[in-house]
C-alpha cells in the first residue's frame, strides 16, 4: 500500500508539472506576442517619421540647387547678351572694312593685301564669335532643363510631404472625433474610475483605474467596469481604421513575475470583453507592463493606487502611410 501511494503521489506530482509548464508558455508567448506588435508599430511611425524629415530635407537641398542653377541661367544669360553685342559691332566692321576695300581696289597692291589680310583676320574673329555664341545657347538650353527638372522634382516633394501631412491631420481629427465619442458613451463614470484624453502623439488613452475593474490581486472583471467596457466597445467596434492596445499596470509590491503575469491576465480580461462586445479581434493587442510603466512614484498608497490601471490605446492604422512609403 505504501509503494501504491508513494507512485499516485509522484503522478499527481508529474501532472501538476505539466500543467504549471503549459501555463507559463502561454503567458511567453503573450508576451513575445505583445513585443512583435510593439516593436512593428515603433518601426512603422519610425519609417513614417524618417521619410518626412528625408523628403524634407531633399525638398531643402532641391531648393538651394534651384536657387543656384537660376543664379546660373542668369549668368549666362547676361553672357551670352555680352557675345551678341560683341557679334553685331564685329558684324558692323566688317561690313565697313568691305566698304573700304571696294573703295581702295585701284589702290596700290600693298594696301589691297594689307586690307585683306585685316578683312581675313576680322572674319576668323567672327566666325569664332558664332561659335562662342552657338556654345552659350547649347549652355543655356542645358541649365534650362536641369532648372526645369529640378523644379519638377521639387513639386514632386512637395506633394509627397502634403500628403503625409494631409493624412497625419485626417487621423488625428478621426481620433479626436472618436474621443468625444467615448467620453459622452462613459459620462457616467467620475474621473477617479476613468479618464479619456489625447495626447501630443495623436493617440487615445482611456485609463481605467483598478477600483472600477478589479478586486485586488484579481484579473475578474467587476460588473461595474464591464459595463464601462461594454459601452467603450460599442464606439469601437464600427471604428475599423482604428488599432486597440490593451495594457495592465500594476504598483510595485508583490514579485516582479506576479506582476508581470497579473498585467498580461487583467488586460486579457479586457481584451475578451471588448471582442464580445463586437470588436474584430485582429483589431486587438492584450499587453502587460507589470510596475515598469508608472504614473506616479510606488512610494504612498495613493500614488500606488495611481498605477494600478488598465489602459486602452487607440491609434489610426498605418495602411496609406505604407502605401505612400512603398511608392517612394
Amino acid at each position: 500500500m505504501n509503494k501504491i501511494s508513494n507512485l499516485s503521489a509522484l503522478f499527481l506530482l508529474f501532472i501538476l508539472l505539466i500543467v504549471s509548464s503549459c501555463v507559463s508558455t502561454k503567458k511567453y508567448d503573450a508576451l513575445v506576442s505583445e513585443k512583435y506588435q510593439l516593436t512593428r508599430e515603433n518601426l512603422n511611425l519610425k519609417s513614417y517619421k524618417d521619410l518626412t524629415s528625408s523628403l524634407k530635407a531633399e525638398n531643402a537641398s532641391l531648393e538651394k540647387q534651384l536657387e543656384q542653377s537660376l543664379d546660373l541661367l542668369k549668368s549666362l544669360n547676361a553672357k551670352f547678351n555680352g557675345i551678341s553685342t560683341n557679334y553685331d559691332d564685329l558684324q558692323k566692321e566688317f561690313q565697313a572694312l568691305s566698304a573700304q576695300k571696294l573703295a581702295i581696289l585701284n589702290s596700290t597692291a600693298g594696301e589691297k593685301s594689307a586690307l585683306e589680310a585685316r578683312l581675313a583676320a576680322k572674319q576668323d574673329e567672327l566666325d569664332r564669335k558664332q561659335q562662342a555664341l552657338i556654345e552659350q545657347e547649347r549652355n543655356i538650353a542645358q541649365q534650362q532643363n536641369k532648372v526645369d527638372e529640378l523644379s519638377q522634382a521639387m513639386a514632386v516633394r512637395e506633394q509627397q510631404i502634403a500628403e503625409l501631412n494631409a493624412n497625419l491631420e485626417q487621423q488625428r481629427t478621426a481620433l479626436s472625433n472618436i474621443r468625444q465619442q467615448i467620453t459622452d458613451a462613459l459620462s457616467g463614470f467620475n474621473a477617479e474610475e476613468l479618464q479619456v484624453v489625447q495626447k501630443p502623439d495623436g493617440k487615445v488613452y482611456v485609463s481605467l483605474s483598478q477600483n472600477l475593474l478589479f478586486k485586488k490581486g484579481s484579473d475578474q472583471v467587476d460588473e461595474k467596469g464591464t459595463e464601462a467596457i461594454i459601452a467603450l466597445a460599442s464606439v469601437l467596434k464600427d471604428q475599423a481604421d482604428i488599432d486597440i492596445l490593451v495594457e495592465g499596470h500594476t504598483d510595485s509590491d508583490g514579485t516582479s513575475v506576479r506582476n508581470w503575469e497579473l498585467s498580461v491576465d487583467r488586460a486579457t480580461e479586457v481584451v475578451k470583453i471588448l471582442q464580445a462586445g463586437g470588436v474584430e479581434p485582429q483589431r486587438l493587442v492584450a499587453s502587460g507592463r507589470a510596475f515598469y510603466l508608472p504614473v506616479a512614484e510606488n512610494d504612498t498608497e495613493e500614488n500606488k493606487a495611481k498605477n494600478r490601471r488598465t489602459e486602452i490605446i487607440l491609434s489610426p492604422k498605418l495602411d496609406q502611410l505604407y502605401q505612400l512609403i512603398q511608392k517612394e
